[in-house]
């Protein structure tokens, strides 16, 4: 479900967000980062009522037997709670470096499986073979780190669970020669301390997957929140006849702050064909991206059969285009399924 709705999401980003971003980092949020969220929405939450349910029931049990005996074993939780606390509050942080680090290597992963032939070209795989190694170590160094502390965990509970015991035996002791409950009752409440146990050791790992979780759920919600500067308001209906008009368009790429367009003034007239020269950079790509609106302009204002083309249905203005990008790409399926991939037929 949560993977649905980010892939969903994913399809009506701009093409601006996907310049900002590997493929790598949105690779790893609808995997890694959704995997560690369903981990909390299914075990944690189980988990989480298994341990209050059976502290209730077991709490009963221990009250009726003696009040007093009851608190003192009690008595090292609040410190627990509190070493959870903070603890669980350093995992939070580690964990989101942690996920940070594996988008790099992710990312570093899939633009050398993509551009393999260029690396194999250039004898350049030992190079690539050790930034792997390099970003590896680092993602090593910190999952060391965030398992240091994780590790922190059991021997406290432990601890406390001694400390328990010990407290059972000592005051449980003192209440049995002064008559006050049966020798019997020691016993029963050491049992009640070790049915404690796993509850309690749970809950450090509960803490764990909660935190990561939270981890991941704010680097997915980062991604959720981000809305298309392409806005999508179709005021024509209308059949496009293909009339092209630029009026003053200047465009600005937000990533490198570099002005592809200035001023720029064009009318091309429908059954007309032109042809637009440059070096590279000059913005000739920009023209063909502003025309199917995968970005819009900066300033100025293009013309669609002398309407704006933000009128548009964005997604029949692009059905009325035949457009062949700069960067070749090929899905993996048969060449006729390639070749007719604009059109509305299955093949």
């Amino acid at each position: 479900m949560i993977k649905n709705e980010l892939y969903t999401h994913y399809q009506t980003l701009d093409a601006a967000f996907y310049k900002n971003n590997s493929t790598g980092d949105l690779m790893n949020r609808i995997s890694e980062d959704v995997g560690k969220v369903r981990m909390y929405t299914g075990p944690a939450i189980m988990y989480l009522i298994n341990t209050f349910s059976t502290v209730v029931i077991v709490l009963v049990f221990m009250l009726k037997i003696n009040w007093q005996l009851t608190l003192l074993v009690f008595a090292p939780l609040p410190f627990l709670s509190f070493v959870i606390y903070k603890v669980s509050d350093l995992i939070n942080k580690r964990s989101t470096v942690v996920q940070q680090e594996l988008s790099k290597l992710t990312s570093h992963a899939q633009e050398t499986f993509s551009a393999i032939r260029v690396i194999k070209a250039y004898a350049r795989e030992k190079h690539y073979i050790n930034e792997l190694e390099t970003l590896n170590t680092d993602f090593k160094k910190h999952n060391l780190r965030l398992a240091l502390v994780e590790a922190f965990f059991q021997p406290v509970m432990v601890l406390m669970i001694g400390v328990s015991v010990i407290a059972t035996v000592w005051y449980g002791g003192h209440l049995v020669i002064n008559k006050t409950i049966e020798p019997g009752n020691i016993t029963e409440f050491i049992l009640y301390v070790y049915k404690l146990t796993w509850p309690f050791a749970s809950l450090g790992w509960v803490t764990s997957l909660i935190q990561r979780a939270s981890a991941s759920q704010t680097r997915i919600n980062e991604f959720l929140k981000t809305k298309s500067s392409i806005i999508n308001t179709p005021e024509i209906k209308t059949n496009i006849e293909g009339d092209i008009e630029f009026k003053n368009v200047s465009f600005t790429y937000s990533d490198s702050k570099i002005e592809a367009l200035k001023n720029l003034n064009l009318k091309i007239e429908k059954g007309k064909t032109i042809g637009i020269k440059g070096q590279i950079g000059a913005g000739k790509s920009t023209i063909a991206n502003l025309i199917t609106r995968l970005y819009d302009t900066t300033s100025g204002e293009i013309y669609v059969d002398g309407q704006p083309i933000k009128k548009y249905d964005v997604f029949a203005l692009r059905k009325s285009i035949g457009y062949v990008p700069q960067e070749v790409f090929l899905f993996s399926d048969t060449i006729r399924n390639n070749i007719a991939f604009s059109t509305n037929h299955d093949y």
